[in-house]
């Protein structure tokens, strides 16, 4: 009995060993496939945003017939939700059961900082993380690079590079030029408690001050939260210019601009990522008139993937989702396609070496945008995007009713800043 049971688990021992070769990238029949994990929050309080991710990579793949070379991509979806720990397993799994050997995209930024630690256990490639935005990232990648130096690189640039400059920008000039009476210099800060809605608030907060601007109120709320009677009634108290902060969920981004305007608040509101939901104007309605944000906007490049994506999936695509996904998808294929130029195969090793001497070296970029006019990285930028006119950089965007305008800066404006009545 004793030897029956050794062979049944000697068995066993080749049975997994079996699968997990096949889960590790070992096709049958000599055929050359690479396993793709896209990480993207399929479920939860950004499944919209995750669902139109996905659709927008999966456009860019079916046009490149989801092969590069003769290379067959096969695509693993990934649900790594708005949990960190969650989101971590889920990659973990792709990885060991899957045999996943490259990841890319996924969301929020305090789940890309667990899926980090992930990969770099495991030694895969992530490129181009598309939401991680918080500065915290950049902070954690550079307190070991080596370690984390199979995170290549991150979607989006640190905010403190983004919003710091553009939003007390915009402000400044329309007092400046008249078109905002501002009864005082005050600013709230209110946003999601995650680590992108908090770099986003310190870089408001920071900039406004460093202008000379007062915080007369900040905190935080959980993501998903829709009652905010309570913080805008001290906000009023406050008697704030402008409100400014990052609000990644949609319910709660139009539950917080509705009730500020039931309550009678006629500050500006900053209400960042906004615009990445394509249908916030049928949340709002009229109470986001005034609203800034500040994300890509849509370029007469654009149009053409815009109506194939609603025609393909029957819903509008928004500039950063969507067009900003679709981007990065062709960087991606782009990037694979030199790996195997230079090394002549396309796994988690090469393409581990093309990020670190090409891509971060800034000797390959993706100018074909729609949305960014160069996608550049380098050393010195590295873990973001290099930032600034002509590379990585947001307009300001101010809604009205369905329509978003461009405000700011004047080389890219289509309107003039408006204020809220």
């Amino acid at each position: 009995m004793k030897n029956r049971n050794r062979i049944v688990a000697l068995l066993s021992v080749c049975l997994l060993i079996v699968l997990g070769a096949a889960g590790a990238g070992y096709p049958a029949e000599g055929k050359k496939v690479l396993k793709i994990a896209f990480a993207s929050p399929l479920t939860g309080e950004s499944a919209k945003a995750g669902t139109e991710m996905k659709d927008a990579a999966n456009m860019a793949w079916e046009e490149a017939g989801y092969k590069v070379g003769d290379y067959t991509i096969e695509p693993l979806w990934v649900d790594v939700t708005t949990d960190p720990e969650r989101g971590a397993l889920a990659l973990e799994r792709a990885i060991i059961r899957d045999g996943a050997q490259v990841v890319t995209l996924s969301w929020n930024s305090s789940v890309v900082m667990s899926l980090m630690d992930v990969v770099a256990k495991y030694k895969i490639p992530y490129y181009f993380g598309h939401g991680a935005s918080a500065g915290t990232l950049d902070e954690k990648w550079r307190s070991n690079p080596e370690k984390y130096s199979y995170f290549i690189a991150k979607g989006s640039a640190k905010p403190e590079l983004l919003a710091a400059n553009s939003y007390i920008s915009v402000i400044s000039e329309a007092i400046e030029n008249g078109s905002f009476q501002a009864a005082n210099r005050n600013v709230a800060i209110i946003g999601d408690d995650t680590d992108f809605g908090r770099s986003i608030g310190d870089a408001i907060r920071d900039s406004f001050v460093a202008a000379g601007w007062s915080k007369v109120y900040e905190d935080y709320f959980v993501m998903g939260t829709t009652d905010f009677f309570a913080q805008i009634s001290k906000i009023k108290a406050s008697n704030p210019s402008v409100i400014g902060g990052a609000i990644s969920s949609p319910a709660s981004a139009a539950s917080f601009i509705k009730q500020a305007r039931e309550l009678g608040i006629n500050a500006v509101i900053i209400c960042d990522a906004l615009s990445e939901n394509a249908d916030y104007y049928e949340l709002t309605g009229d109470a986001v008139n005034g609203v800034l944000d500040s994300r890509p906007a849509w370029t007469e490049k654009s149009k053409t993937f815009e109506d194939a994506f609603k025609a393909k999936y029957g819903y509008a695509p928004s500039p950063f989702n969507g067009g900003h996904v679709y981007d990065y998808t062709h960087f991606f294929i782009k990037c694979c396609e030199g790996a195997i130029a230079k090394y002549g195969a396309l796994d988690s090793e090469t393409l581990y070496k093309f990020a670190q001497e090409v891509l971060l070296k800034g000797e390959i970029t993706y100018t074909d945008g729609i949305v960014i006019d160069c996608y550049k990285f380098t050393a010195d930028s590295a873990p973001s995007p290099v930032v600034g006119e002509g590379y990585y950089t947001f307009p300001v965007l101010q809604f009205m009713g369905p329509v978003i305008n461009v405000v700011w800066p004047a080389s890219q404006a289509n309107a003039k800043f408006q204020q809220p009545q």
